[in-house]
């Protein structure tokens, strides 16, 4: 998750300096990867005012301008732009300006005129990829001033901190959610933005319905209408926040669906209206023979696994992951359906697999959005998207089958003598209701001793007591609970004792142990040319592998031993000597006949009687024991 230091600061106030701010969001258990300073892409480019425009005597689409940049005399510059003007304040790259990796700005002569910089289009400075023209500055603000550092004038000069996100923590995919986390950090308080949303009388049921016929893959999902719609580029305001975390904006409709994406950390997604079929979407799996041409501008052939967002006719979206060609948002648009959903993330999780397409949508809707956030994540988007184009917002939500209804929250309870028990903490109770209060989790006393817990609809991480007193800790600081042992468990020593000896015999005999993943893949097992009616190819297929090379639990040592191998053998390590003592993962012989199924890795046991062998596997290549000048080599 990346996000921009500046908006944060926004959105709660507090004064950490920010290598101070990434120690505490690591120790809160929000791992910060890596700190850059985006004012650094803007090192010698400074705001100039042009003074006075010729004609270049050589080249007729070239101007020579007199550019002021406050210094005492003003800097002339060629530039080839059809929209520069005398008066325009705008972004001057001086010598030395590093635009990109390979492009610095140079003292040139341009058709025998010398020119001492450059004026910038956007795309030259990376905020956009328009290059129809310079970037003309329109905020006519008294405090920029000609000279003055474009990053810090105009905003840029932010910092994007990447922060490594446990896939049970959806709700720290937005800026909201670390907003949230933050404010605790800080002891302050985060805001969310106000919606003020204008509608018009023409209501949205009147020009679209929605049904949902898989309600188990797609409980909820709504619409909105914003109608006569100018599709131009963002302002300022709205690249800037782009900008500041990775993306490029494309047009205003496009950058308020991800910029809201960001801000909620609710993926969102614009149609075009009048590309629809029948003023009516349905929420549906694919149909044999389906097709379906997406953004990507690849086309992928659908079956009933696929969810996919269609109008009467066709597919017009993979649900959760890509918008369709034929339905998306160009430079003629007028009309614009926008949508909000919750989706099964299995669902998503099977399709993006499968179609092996990532994005900041699936990215998010497999790892569980929050369901009741939909009214607030499109009411923001279609205020945003009327005051960035001047469109017209429709009247109303229109709500797939008329679900209007949000998802009851989850409860559990929590027993604040038996938290402090097991944290070995003196923590009072109201300590840690104000602690639960502040992640939005809402609590109800049952007895002196006994809490009943609320648990918000963006935490499906939360399911019993003990996330509960995690929590807690959290917040408490995991730096205050003092370090304490638990009685060993006791085990049979024999076994024990059996497997070190042989362990440090192979280490003495000058083996290596390696300890590879647990995961393999068939296409290793084939290489080694085991037959198919073999023991090893009873393998348990993992349903959310975390890549193809690692979709079934492993059978055999020997694949990963050869891989090892091969890779020493390419830094020219010539004599080897492997072991590997681990285990193997085969269905229960009872289960032989049984069609593979699917299923996650920690309901191997449960689901499948899955059999766990401990398995010895060595490997020697080359010379078996080292070179040396009184022994031959054996």
């Amino acid at each position: 998750m990346i996000i921009s230091y500046n908006w944060l600061k926004e959105l709660v106030d507090f004064e950490l300096p920010i290598t101070q701010l990434a120690d505490r969001l690591t120790m809160a258990g929000l791992e910060v990867e890596k700190i850059t300073d985006l004012g650094a892409d803007f090192h010698n480019i400074v705001i100039g005012k042009i003074l006075s425009i010729k004609n270049h005597p050589q080249a007729e689409k070239l101007k020579v301008c007199q550019v002021d940049i406050g210094k005492e005399e003003p800097l002339q510059i060629v530039c080839g732009a059809p929209n520069c003007a005398v008066g325009q304040k705008v972004p001057v790259a001086l010598i030395g300006a590093k635009l990109n990796p390979t492009f610095t700005v140079k003292k040139v002569k341009l058709r025998g005129i010398e020119s001492y910089g450059m004026i910038c289009a956007e795309d030259e400075l990376g905020i956009s990829n328009d290059h129809s023209g310079i970037m003309v500055i329109q905020e006519n603000r008294a405090d920029i001033s000609v000279g003055e550092n474009f990053a810090m004038a105009l905003g840029f000069d932010d910092n994007m901190i990447e922060i490594e996100v446990t896939p049970n923590r959806p709700d720290l995919l937005g800026m909201i959610g670390i907003a949230r986390e933050t404010a605790i950090i800080a002891n302050s308080e985060y805001r969310i933005p106000k919606i003020m949303l204008s509608e018009s009388d023409e209501k949205t049921e009147d020009n679209i319905s929605v049904e949902i016929k898989d309600t188990r893959l797609c409980p909820r999902y709504c619409a909105r209408i914003i109608k006569n719609v100018e599709i131009k580029s963002s302002p300022l305001w709205l690249k800037r926040r782009l900008n500041s975390i990775g993306l490029r904006p494309i047009n205003n409709v496009v950058d308020v669906t991800n910029f809201v994406m960001w801000e909620f950390g609710h993926p969102l997604h614009a149609f075009d209206y009048d590309k629809l079929t029948g003023e009516k979407i349905i929420v549906r799996t694919g149909q044999k023979g389906e097709t379906i041409q997406l953004l990507d501008e690849q086309t992928y052939q659908l079956s009933d696994e696929n969810l996919v967002i269609a109008d009467i006719e066709r597919p017009i979206a993979l649900a959760g992951i890509m918008g369709g060609m034929k339905s998306s948002i160009s430079e003629n648009t007028k009309n614009v359906v926008l949508e909000a959903a919750y989706f099964l993330p299995d669902s998503i999780n099977r399709t993006s697999y499968n179609f092996n397409i990532d994005t900041d949508s699936s990215h998010r809707f497999e790892r569980g959005m929050d369901p009741n956030i939909l009214e607030t994540v499109i009411d923001r988007a279609a205020q945003l998207i009327a005051e960035t184009s001047d469109g017209q917002v429709c009247k109303g939500i229109v709500f797939g089958n008329q679900r209007t209804e949000k998802i009851p929250l989850k409860t559990c309870y929590l027993r604040p003598e038996r938290a402090n028990k097991i944290l070995a903490t003196n923590i009072k109770t109201d300590q840690m209701l104000y602690y639960l209060n502040k992640l939005n989790i809402k609590t109800e006393k049952i007895h002196n001793d006994k809490f009943k817990i609320f648990v918000p609809s963006f935490r499906p991480d939360i399911t019993r007591e003990i996330d509960i007193i995690e929590e807690i800790a959290r917040c408490y600081g995991y730096d205050k609970i003092d370090s304490y042992y638990t009685l060993p468990k006791i085990e049979d020593k024999r076994k024990r004792i059996s497997i070190r000896k042989l362990t440090n015999y192979l280490v003495q005999n000058g083996f290596y142990e390696v300890c590879n993943m647990s995961f393999s893949n068939v296409e290793l097992m084939k290489k080694l040319n085991i037959p198919e009616n073999d023991y090893r190819y009873n393998y348990i297929e993992i349903a959310n592998p975390i890549g193809k090379e690692f979709s079934i639990m492993r059978t055999t040592l020997i694949p990963d031993l050869l891989e090892n191998a091969k890779y020493n053998l390419d830094q020219k390590i010539e004599d080897i000597k492997f072991f590997e003592l681990n285990k193997i993962y085969l269905k229960d012989e009872a289960n032989l006949s049984v069609k593979k199924r699917s299923i996650h890795t920690n309901q191997l046991k449960r689901m499948t009687k899955a059999k766990e062998e401990l398995c010895l596997c060595g490997l020697i290549i080359g010379n078996f024991y080292q070179k040396h000048w009184q022994r031959k080599n054996t």
